[in-house]
């Protein structure tokens, strides 16, 4: 099955070897062609559409040339190498905070959560700014060694972190979290096809997600689609089939989307993971609103999240 999910499909070639040869990188990094994506405190830049653009539309990735923005990469950090596209080399940066009202103002925009806005961007570009954030906020959040203490430097063009003590010299690695997201599915008493739906005691509004949890220790991942859904609605489950997977750096995931057959019927939640959850026919899904909508008992997951496209999936196999 051909799966396009936001966030992943990157066009990039990655250069592996590239990011070997620190002389190599400069070269790049001073190539006339260099790309830039602008990262500030887990938000990437982008320029805002003027009223004429279609209604959906509000935003653009701001990408720019490195001598276009070189006036605001004085004090950058977290420099990465991304990859190349048609000998166009990309690089990400962490750009300086007392930077951010000048730059924006350069680019007619701002810098913005990538979810809020993930729907309106192509498929490349909406990958090509979640690697980015990725990469940034991991090297952000991993500073100090955690053998010795001492400062990480950056090598391999910014994919991996060396301890500055030599004797030490551990490294560190770009890390992703499992998560497994799963739509449960049974047959009701009446032979109705139902899905099992519910909501987080911390999400506020009216919308309905499948569940989702973070695979354990030495645990598949098949394992950890059983044990999530039990611990969470009491439901036991019996088959289990993987449909796809998403990218899903915020921060630093990757979820694994199953289907799972119950074996069981009766909710029993765990009112610190579920605030509600229910059994729904297509019929019903078809009701629910939009989500951010107001106005409707419930509302289906946002557009851009592999919980939409689950259940997306799961309507049309009721046909």
């Amino acid at each position: 099955m051909n799966v396009n999910l936001q966030y992943s499909g990157l066009k990039l070639n990655r250069g592996d070897l590239l990011r070997r040869n620190q002389e190599e990188l400069e070269q790049l990094w001073n190539h006339e062609q260099c790309r830039i994506i602008p990262v500030l405190e887990n938000r990437n830049l982008f320029t805002l559409l003027s009223q004429e653009a279609p209604a959906n539309k509000t935003v653009r990735a701001a990408i720019h040339t490195r001598k276009e923005l070189a006036a605001y990469l004085e004090q950058a950090q977290h420099r990465t190498f991304l990859g190349f596209s048609a000998d166009i080399p990309y690089f990400s940066v962490e750009v300086c905070a007392d930077h951010q009202d000048s730059l924006t103002a350069y680019v007619a925009g701002k810098f913005i959560d990538l979810r809020s806005v993930g729907p309106q961007l192509d498929q490349a570009t909406s990958s090509l700014l979640a690697y980015a954030r990725a990469l940034t906020y991991w090297q952000r959040h991993n500073r100090f060694c955690p053998v010795c203490g001492h400062h990480l430097l950056p090598t391999h063009g910014g994919h991996i972190l060396r301890c500055s003590n030599e004797p030490c010299g551990h490294l560190i690695y770009p890390r992703t979290d499992p998560a497994v997201i799963m739509l449960v599915q049974r047959t009701s008493e009446t032979g109705v096809r139902q899905c099992l739906l519910g909501r987080h005691p911390q999400w506020t509004g009216n919308t309905l997600s499948t569940l989702a949890g973070f695979v354990e220790p030495g645990e598949s991942l098949e394992e950890a689609v059983r044990r999530e859904v039990t611990e969470e609605s009491g439901i036991l489950v019996g088959d289990v089939s993987y449909i796809a997977s998403q990218p899903w750096p915020f921060p630093s995931s990757i979820m694994l989307g199953f289907f799972a057959e119950a074996i069981s019927s009766e909710i029993i939640l765990d009112p610190h993971e579920l605030a509600e959850a229910y059994w729904f026919s297509k019929a019903d899904l078809e009701a629910f609103g939009e989500w951010g909508e107001e106005g409707t008992d419930f509302t289906l997951p946002r557009q851009d999240s592999i919980s939409r496209f689950l259940i997306k999936r799961w309507m049309e196999l009721q046909d």
